[in-house]
């Protein structure tokens, strides 16, 4: 008994419903990924914002600080901030695990200089990050997913001389008490960014994201004539915003950079919200 043969036309039907399914089902296949991209990102801020509560329990009730301009920078590193931004905190690195089984050093300009102490482990990056996950080169050293509000800091107010206090007794420099954030779950303390900080105005999006999107920090300096700490859309135009209570919440971007209704006219990013200034 002869066999019958799928004909050529029979194969081209088949083809192209699997075709059109496949054109059905890939939105909803990358709406899922990114969904999970999105709660990996968040679960990651929301550690952070734990070990900062920690931090906090542990010094004084004062948040692990923007910056300690008190740490000696190597002869030879690029990047003002490099070894002291939040990121190189001891402690605070202690309290997220950073450095427990941490080796790795790699290449820049011409030098190989261990990492362990100025940017975040492989596993900490967001995975909708295309930029630190591929350890591009910045002269700037930190290679981070993740950008602390430094909106005050930006002021020129006391945030700008914050520094790791050198016992828990001396808390002069420390960051931002406890008790000067009046209204902790509504106040910005992380965000997804494309640097180890964040000021409100970077945020503005029709500037920056919606141009650029993500790049190396040196390559948004150039764009942008030297700005730097800027927030990053990610995740379908939005991002996650971690709190200084810990909870972190997704938000549009239209939702993160607000003009109207500013809180504090008098600072130098006059028209920061109520949200970008924690004090």
């Amino acid at each position: 008994m002869k066999k019958k043969a799928f004909t050529l036309v029979e194969l081209l039907v088949v083809i192209s419903i699997i075709a059109m399914l496949l054109a059905i089902l890939m939105p909803t296949l990358s709406r899922a990924r990114q969904g999970g991209q999105r709660i990996v990102c968040a679960n990651h801020q929301k550690t952070i914002g734990l070990a900062n509560q920690i931090y906090a329990n542990s010094w004084n009730g004062s948040f692990v600080p923007l910056l300690d301009t008190s740490i000696a920078k190597p002869a030879g590193t690029k990047g003002n901030y490099t070894y002291y931004c939040w990121v190189a905190n001891k402690s605070f690195r202690d309290y997220l695990n950073f450095d427990k089984s941490r080796t790795e050093k790699y290449n820049r300009t011409g030098s190989v200089f261990d990492e362990t102490g100025t940017i975040m482990p492989n596993e900490f990056y967001c995975p909708a990050d295309e930029i630190a996950k591929k350890k591009k080169v910045s002269s700037k050293g930190v290679l981070v997913s993740f950008g602390y509000n430094a909106t005050d800091w930006q002021a020129g107010f006391e945030a700008f001389n914050w520094k790791i206090p050198t016992s828990k007794n001396n808390i002069k420099f420390a960051g931002y008490k406890v008790t000067d954030v009046k209204s902790p779950g509504n106040e910005l303390a992380l965000v997804d960014s494309v640097d180890w900080y964040v000021f409100w105005n970077s945020a503005e999006y029709a500037s920056y994201w919606d141009k650029y999107g993500q790049l190396n920090p040196d390559e948004y300096a150039d764009k942008t004539n030297g700005m730097g700490g800027i927030t990053i859309y990610r995740h379908n135009e939005g991002a996650n915003v971690l709190f200084y209570d810990a909870h972190v919440s997704y938000m549009n971007k239209n939702k993160i950079f607000v003009k109207q209704n500013p809180s504090f006219p008098a600072r130098l990013t006059k028209d920061a919200t109520g949200m970008w200034s924690a004090k």
